[in-house]
């Protein structure tokens, strides 16, 4: 099980997120608080989420947590964090989130990540992600 300083540590996520920040997101993010989390056994599997406010003197801020069970690699911590960054952009071009969360708007800023820089970001990464089973 992942603690928030061991993930931190291995995919260097701090600055991993300076890096897509600038090269995906024109810097348009501003802060993130990164965590981990567990789930509840009745909850509905889930890799990552983010929430996104703004701050009083106008900026954004986003936490972004990454669920400590799951068995994370370099390609799908990088996956799932772009999906989470593509979540904040959206609050932030818009002031507020977005109804459908999987709908159009994500799906043309996949497309623009797709064409433009020649990545995939996946809109369920759960594919990518397997939560580790307790023996």
């Amino acid at each position: 099980m992942w603690d928030i300083k061991s993930l931190k540590k291995a995919f260097n996520l701090n600055k991993l997120y300076k890096k897509y920040n600038i090269k995906y997101f024109k810097g348009k993010l501003g802060d993130v608080v990164f965590n981990v989390y567990t789930q509840e056994k009745n909850d509905i599997p889930s890799i990552a989420y983010e929430n996104t406010h703004k701050k009083r003197n106008g900026d954004y801020s986003a936490d972004i947590n990454f669920n400590a069970e799951c068995n994370w690699n370099g390609e799908n911590i990088c996956k799932t964090l772009l999906h989470e960054m593509i979540h904040y952009y959206h609050y932030v071009l818009l002031g507020r989130g977005t109804i459908l969360e999987h709908g159009i708007l994500f799906r043309l800023t996949q497309l623009r990540l797709l064409i433009c820089h020649g990545i995939y970001v996946p809109i369920y990464g759960g594919k990518t992600v397997k939560i580790k089973k307790e023996v």
